[in-house]
């Protein structure tokens, strides 16, 4: 068997661990009380703070109307506010919670951990 071959194999092998040790953790918690569209909207706000329901629709690459349904869950749950804004009260803008910024705090520890892990494989 040659180098690339050893190697693929190496790989292959490695999926499993791979898996069990990075994506369940972090799926385990995103999937514990949020869909994937909402955990996408928390790590948007999280970065960018404050921002319009069309401009999280252009971010997001979905309608208006399919970003109104996830802030509705969001908001539900307490990780968002809908703020209507002065000047124009048809103009709402998206801004995260307290409450989600201790899930996304949550969310980053499993990061740190799994990478902690894969440096020690390294």
């Amino acid at each position: 068997m040659n180098k690339n071959q050893e190697l693929t194999e190496l790989m292959i092998g490695l999926f499993p661990l791979l898996d069990r040790l990075f994506v369940k953790p972090f799926e385990n918690l995103a999937r514990s009380c949020v869909t994937n569209t909402q955990l996408r909207v928390l790590f948007i706000l999280n970065r960018s703070g404050k921002i319009t329901m069309s401009e999280l629709a252009r971010r997001l690459d979905i309608s208006k109307q399919q970003v109104t349904s996830v802030i509705d869950g969001l908001v539900q749950i307490g990780y968002v506010e809908r703020i209507f804004t002065q000047e124009d009260r048809r103009k709402i803008e998206i801004e995260i919670a307290p409450k989600a910024l201790e899930f996304i705090q949550q969310m980053k520890q499993v990061i740190t951990i799994c990478f902690s892990v894969f440096q020690q494989l390294t």
